[in-house]
């Protein structure tokens, strides 16, 4: 039984949505930000609506900070990745660390507040590395002491079978205030303690981007902040 041209286009569209699920499933959550980053408009602070946009500007803090795991630069957001030697040019990832604190994004028509609490992606050019190392030089710097230390607080074996130390080498990224950022989200124009009022009797109202269940906040900087 031949089939017919319908079903021969039907059949077609079958298999492409497959291919297309099977190589997006294959895209790593960074890159899918980074592509979201760059190919998604900017939208000015000022004009933001209920629905998802892209802002780029200024850092802010927003009264919270933290620490970097390795450099301890103060910070509104970080990536650490900790990565050992399985052989020749082969580093494989053993740690994988991020954090993320809320903070304002300003721009000439004014400021949007994120809270990336809870579905965030961070896409942060690397700062800051160090490496390749072995135990043997712990103590030569804080970094690579710092980096040594959350290697053995998660039981990471740092010697091969034969009683060779490993080696192994980080790579650490940090957001501050004054760095420029862009951000893609979900965005909500609410009442909020840390809003502008219009009025004297009017409530608080600031623009609020946070991560749903289905859409993470992409938060990213370097080339992506840049556009």
């Amino acid at each position: 039984m031949s089939l017919l041209p319908a079903d021969v286009a039907v059949v077609v569209c079958l298999v492409a949505l497959v291919l297309w699920k099977f190589v997006d499933a294959a895209v790593s959550p960074g890159e899918k930000s980074r592509r979201r980053l760059l190919r998604t408009r900017r939208t000015p602070t000022g004009e933001l609506i209920d629905g998802l946009a892209r802002i780029s500007g200024t850092v802010r803090s927003g009264g919270e900070a933290l620490r970097a795991p390795v450099s301890d630069r103060p910070c509104l957001a970080y990536q650490l990745s900790i990565q050992v030697n399985a052989g020749r040019s082969d580093w494989r990832e053993v740690v994988s660390l991020r954090g993320a604190c809320p903070f304002t994004v300003a721009d000439e028509t004014g400021e949007a507040l994120v809270e990336p609490k809870g579905n965030y992606v961070l896409v942060l050019e690397d700062d800051q590395g160090g490496g390749p190392g072995r135990s043997s030089q712990l103590g030569q710097s804080p970094q690579m002491t710092a980096v040594f230390q959350l290697l053995r607080q998660r039981d990471v074996r740092l010697e091969n079978l034969m009683g060779y130390q490993s080696t192994f080498r980080y790579f650490e990224a940090v957001l501050q205030e004054g760095d420029r950022v862009s951000v893609y989200g979900a965005v909500q124009v609410e009442v909020h303690p840390e809003g502008e009022r219009i009025g004297p009797r009017a409530l608080p109202v600031a623009r609020v981007m946070r991560g749903t269940f289905e859409e993470p906040v992409r938060i990213g900087d370097g080339p992506l902040a840049l556009s």
